[in-house]
């Protein structure tokens, strides 16, 4: 991959195809605050693999809440897409008088889910992710918005805020991947970026390609992604997937859920790092 090859050719076209431009999802979307100690908000996106986005986020609260972290999701899949209630249907559930979806864990945080909006509606603004029912326990919180379909709905978010993209490690995903970060770097101030890779390559061919396209977007827009790691999916994530159960929870040797479990180590890390080398003077 080079400047002339892959993502950074055709930027503009790749944009406008993969991009759309409906004006609803302009609407601005701001960090949420409930009344807790410390929440940690992420945005969370896989373009052009929604079934991938439900499975991050499912595997990754979960990691969260082994870790001690409360986590409160809000999903936004499209019409046709998975949902993350879908996702974690094989656990034990129930829904709060706030509307919530809880899951009930023994021994783990809260995990809270909420609903969100379909492709086409406008996404929540300030005050309306719900607080109510969320205790101020002293605890760092995590706030995870998933989000699939037009990466115009990330437009609206506030300075310093933090994006974590999965994609696959073909040139074509990586270069749909390039554009998402470039349109979102020309938008949001002081922008985080995190990767995680997935596909048929081993480790290390995936991070030698994740250091080039690093370098390739630290060059052309300003901002280093933060590569969290990969991983090659097997017989267990599909299982996983088809049976609504995130791959964590299984006992089962499987290559891919350790490398989840690492990836959602180093997304810890990230956030306790010092991010002043994450933007490229």
């Amino acid at each position: 991959m080079d400047d002339t090859q892959g993502p950074v050719r055709g930027l503009e076209q790749v944009a406008r195809f993969y991009l759309s431009d409906n004006q609803e999802d302009r609407a601005g979307l701001e960090q949420h605050h409930p009344s807790i100690d410390t929440l940690r908000t992420v945005f969370v996106c896989a373009p052009g693999s929604p079934k991938m986005r439900t499975f991050l986020l499912a595997n990754l609260c979960l990691e969260l809440a082994r870790n001690r972290h409360p986590v409160i999701i809000r999903d936004h899949p499209g019409d046709t897409e998975p949902s993350l209630e879908q996702m974690m249907k094989a656990l034990p559930t129930r829904h709060t008088p706030e509307g919530l979806l809880k899951v009930c864990l023994y021994g783990l945080p809260d995990i809270l889910i909420k609903a969100g909006d379909s492709a086409g509606q406008r996404l929540p603004s300030r005050g309306e992710e719900p607080s109510a029912g969320i205790p101020g326990t002293g605890s760092e919180w995590f706030s995870l918005v998933g989000l699939s379909g037009s990466i115009e709905r990330l437009k609206g978010m506030g300075q310093g805020s933090k994006v974590t993209l999965m994609s696959r490690d073909d040139p074509m995903s990586l270069l749909r991947c390039y554009a998402c970060i470039h349109v979102l770097a020309t938008s949001v101030p002081d922008l985080y970026v995190s990767l995680i890779l997935h596909g048929v390559g081993d480790p290390p061919t995936m991070l030698r390609r994740s250091q080039l396209f690093s370098e390739i977007v630290s060059r052309k827009c300003g901002v280093r992604p933060r590569y969290l790691g990969s991983f090659v999916p097997d017989a267990w994530l599909e299982h996983s997937i088809n049976e609504g159960k995130p791959l964590v929870l299984f006992h089962e040797a499987s290559p891919a859920r350790e490398q989840m479990i690492t990836i959602a180590d180093q997304f810890l890390l990230w956030f306790r790092e010092d991010h002043s080398e994450a933007r490229v003077p």
